[in-house]
C-alpha cells in the first residue's frame, strides 16, 4: 500500500489550495498567487524547522539554491530578449532548451548579427502634435542600444549558425541568395521542431496518459549583414497528431521566396527620413527583418518637461527654438 510522504502530502494540499484561490481570482498571475500565499507557505513548513528534520531541510536549501541559479540565468536572458517572466528549472533550461516566441527568437538573432547589441525595434517612429502653431511639439523615439554579449561570443555564434546552412540541416538554402554584385550572401539560422505533448508517468517511467497540445516547425535566420527573421510552422492542438513536419519545411519556405525578397536584399540601405504622421517611410537602415521592416530609431532633438506617459513609453520630447 502507498504511505504518502509528509512533503507529498504537502505538495498535495499546496495544489487544492492554489486551485481554490485561482477559483476565487481567476485573473491571478503566478507571481499574484506566490505573494498571497506567502503567510500561509510558512505555515505549512512548520514541521520542517524541527530538528529531526536536519536531511529534509538540507534537500530544501538546495532546491532553493537551484532555484536562485535559474533566477540568475532568466535575468540574463531577459536582457537578450527573453520574453517570459519566469524560467522552469530544469535539465533543459540548463543547457539552453526552453519556450520562446516568433518576435523574440528574431530579435535574439538580430543581437548575434549587431556583435552583441541589443538595438530597439520600432514600428513608430516620430509624434507630431499641433504642428505650425506655437504648441508645436515633436516627439522622437529614444535610442538606447545595449551591448549584452560579448562581441567574440555573437561572431562565435554567428559562425555556428553559418554552419547550419553549409553543412546542417538547413543546408538547401547554400547557394540560394546573392548580394547585388553576384557574390553569394552570407546566410545562417538555426532550425528547431516541436512535438508538443502533455505525457503522465507511473512509477518506473510507465507512460499512463498523452494529450498532444501542438506541432512547430521553426527557423531563424540571417541574410547577409541587414536582414534577418524567424519562419515558424505552427498547427495547435490534437489535430497535431496528424502531422509529422519538420523544421524543413521552414528552411523550404525561405528557399520558394527567394524571387520575392531578392528585390529588397538587393536595395541599398537608406538613411530614414524624418516624415510627419501618414508619409510613407523609407527603407530601413542597418539590419532588417525579412518578416517586418525595423526601422533604425531616430535621434531625440532635445529633452524638455517632465515625464509623459508618452515618454513612459519610450518617447522623447523636442519644440522647435
Amino acid at each position: 500500500m502507498f504511505a504518502p510522504t509528509m512533503s507529498g502530502l504537502l505538495f498535495a494540499t499546496t495544489a487544492r489550495c492554489t486551485v481554490a484561490y485561482l477559483q476565487k481570482h481567476p485573473g491571478g498571475s503566478r507571481g499574484y498567487v506566490i505573494e498571497a500565499s506567502k503567510d500561509v507557505r510558512q505555515d505549512a513548513y512548520g514541521w520542517l524547522f524541527k530538528s529531526r528534520s536536519e536531511h529534509k531541510q538540507e534537500v530544501r536549501i538546495r532546491i532553493l539554491l537551484e532555484q536562485d541559479a535559474f533566477d540568475r540565468i532568466l535575468q540574463d536572458w531577459q536582457r537578450q530578449g527573453y520574453p517570459f517572466g519566469h524560467l522552469v528549472p530544469s535539465y533543459g533550461s540548463a543547457i539552453g532548451s526552453s519556450g520562446d516566441r516568433p518576435d523574440a527568437l528574431a530579435e535574439l538573432i538580430g543581437i548575434v548579427l549587431s556583435d552583441g547589441v541589443r538595438s530597439p525595434t520600432v514600428d513608430l517612429q516620430q509624434l507630431d502634435f499641433a504642428a505650425g502653431t506655437p504648441y508645436e511639439t515633436e516627439m522622437t523615439v529614444k535610442s538606447e542600444p545595449q551591448q549584452v554579449l560579448t562581441p567574440e561570443v555573437a561572431r562565435t555564434v554567428r559562425r555556428a549558425l553559418t554552419e547550419v546552412v553549409v553543412k546542417g540541416t538547413a543546408s538547401r538554402l547554400r547557394d540560394v541568395y546573392h548580394a547585388s554584385d553576384g557574390s553569394l550572401l552570407g546566410v545562417g539560422g538555426k532550425t528547431g521542431t516541436g512535438d508538443n505533448r502533455f505525457e503522465q508517468f507511473a512509477a518506473g517511467g510507465r507512460l499512463i496518459s498523452e494529450r498532444v497540445v501542438d506541432r512547430t516547425a521553426t527557423f531563424v535566420f540571417f541574410l547577409g549583414d541587414r536582414f534577418f527573421g524567424t519562419i515558424t510552422a505552427y498547427v495547435p492542438g490534437a489535430v497535431a497528431a496528424n502531422y509529422g513536419f519538420t523544421s524543413a519545411i521552414a528552411v523550404q519556405l525561405l528557399k520558394t521566396i527567394q524571387p520575392q525578397l531578392e528585390p529588397l536584399l538587393q536595395s541599398p540601405p537608406t538613411e530614414p527620413a524624418q516624415a510627419p504622421l501618414g508619409a510613407s517611410l523609407p527603407l530601413p537602415a542597418k539590419h532588417e527583418s525579412a518578416a517586418a521592416l525595423i526601422v533604425a530609431p531616430m535621434a531625440a532633438v532635445d529633452l524638455r518637461d517632465t515625464d509623459s506617459p508618452l515618454e513612459r513609453n519610450g518617447f522623447e520630447r523636442s519644440v522647435p527654438r
